[in-house]
C-alpha cells in the first residue's frame, strides 16, 4: 500500500510558449525572423534552419512519498516549425504531453517526414 499524496499546482515551467502565442503562426505569412523575435532561439535548428524545434516541460503538481520525497508531475511539449527557402513558415505542429505509449521525438520525426500535413 502506497501512502503517496498528489498536490496539484498551477501549470508552470521554463520556456513555455502559451497556446495564445501560437495564434500568430500563419503559413505563408509568418517569417523566420517573426518567430525568432516572438519565441527566441529554438532548442534545435535542423537541415540548415529549415526546421525549428522548441521544447519545454510543464509541471501540474507534485507527488509526495511516505518519507517526504517529492516528484513532479510533468508534461512534455514540442512546437515544430518548417520554413520555406524564402524564410516564411510552411507548416507547424504542436505536440503536448500524453506521450505514455510513444516517444515525442519519434512523433516529431514522423511529422517532419510527412509532407502532406500543412498546418496544426
Amino acid at each position: 500500500m502506497c501512502s503517496c499524496f498528489y498536490i496539484p499546482t498551477p501549470e508552470h515551467g521554463k520556456g513555455i510558449i502559451p497556446d495564445e502565442g501560437m495564434k500568430f503562426l500563419v503559413p505563408g505569412e509568418t517569417t523566420r525572423a517573426d518567430v525568432l523575435l516572438r519565441f527566441g532561439d529554438p532548442i534545435q535548428r535542423l537541415e540548415e534552419d529549415r526546421y525549428f524545434l522548441y521544447h519545454w516541460k510543464t509541471i501540474q503538481g507534485y507527488w509526495l512519498g511516505p518519507h517526504g520525497e517529492e516528484a513532479p508531475s510533468e508534461d512534455i511539449h514540442y512546437l515544430c516549425l518548417e520554413f520555406t527557402p524564402e524564410n516564411t513558415l510552411k507548416r507547424w505542429k504542436y505536440f503536448k504531453g500524453g506521450f505514455v505509449l510513444s516517444h515525442p521525438e519519434k512523433q516529431v520525426i514522423e511529422w517532419m517526414k510527412d509532407e502532406t500535413v500543412h498546418k496544426k
